[in-house]
């Protein structure tokens, strides 16, 4: 961690993120998890993992333990000579912690309003504000993107 960044307390925090690359359009979900204190496995260790399939809530893969100075990649998912995909996420995943874009609160949300309420100047407001260039602006300035 960079000198500037010593005093500060570092947590990414257990849930899921969803990150795209502007340029290929592709997408990665990673989910971070406190193991049970009974698990066979790492018991009470943080466990970062990659979904691997369909099932956005049993197809991960981990791949390395969250720790208080970095995330360490188990050494069979390391490359050897080069960095595994593997090593490149992690770096990655750290590197927006570092910078504050790993947040318990950069969630995806859906705004669903009954035809009967569209007209209502309450939600006129809120989906004008939701339209509204520097708004939209200010969500990409913190690594996010809009919908339309």
């Amino acid at each position: 961690m960079g000198s500037e960044r010593k005093d500060e307390m570092l947590k990414i925090f257990n849930g899921r993120y969803t990150m795209k690359n502007r340029r290929s359009g592709e997408h990665r979900t990673f989910e971070i998890k406190t193991q049970d204190k009974d698990a066979k496995f790492a018991a009470g260790k943080r466990v970062v993992a990659l979904l691997t399939g369909p099932d956005n809530t049993a197809d991960y893969t981990g791949f390395g333990f969250v720790e208080d100075d970095g995330i360490v990649v188990w050494k069979s998912k390391r490359g050897v000579g080069e960095k595994s995909v593997f090593d490149k996420y992690a770096a990655v995943l750290w590197s927006l912690a570092l910078d504050g874009a790993l947040s318990p609160y950069a969630e995806h949300y859906d705004f669903l309003i009954a035809d009967a309420r569209r007209h209502r100047p309450a939600v006129q407001a809120f989906v004008d504000v939701l339209r509204d260039k520097s708004t939209r602006e200010r969500i990409r300035a913190l690594g996010m993107e809009p919908a339309d």
